[in-house]
């Protein structure tokens, strides 16, 4: 009986909705975003963090628009599936750069 019912809720719209909704928060959780101006504005990168305000950030977030509308066009061409497979081998493979970048800088002596 209770197979029933989980194959019927998976059938329906509401499991696919749960899922995609649930990826779409952690794809887009940036935990590092709060450490982002004192990073780019640190000794190493001579960036001031006025730069890094009026500068950086309305570039990122203006590319973040221009890319969202054709994601969003392919996303509804290709049903969804392709596109969420590929951002989450693209953010694995950002996740393991990251994680290997930082491995480096920590293994460096000073």
């Amino acid at each position: 009986m209770q197979c029933y019912a989980l194959c019927r809720f998976r059938a329906g719209w509401g499991y696919p909705t749960a899922l995609l909704c649930t990826y779409g928060f952690f794809s887009s959780v940036k935990p590092l975003e709060p450490f982002l101006i004192p990073y780019l504005s640190g000794p190493d990168k001579n960036i001031t963090a006025e730069q890094v305000n009026n500068q950086i950030f309305p570039v990122w977030t203006y590319s973040y628009l221009v890319v969202l509308i054709p994601v969003f066009l392919l996303t509804d061409y290709l049903r969804y599936k392709p596109v969420v497979i590929f951002q989450g081998r693209k953010l694995n493979a950002l996740a393991r750069g990251t994680a290997a970048q930082s491995q480096e800088v920590t293994a460096q002596p000073k």
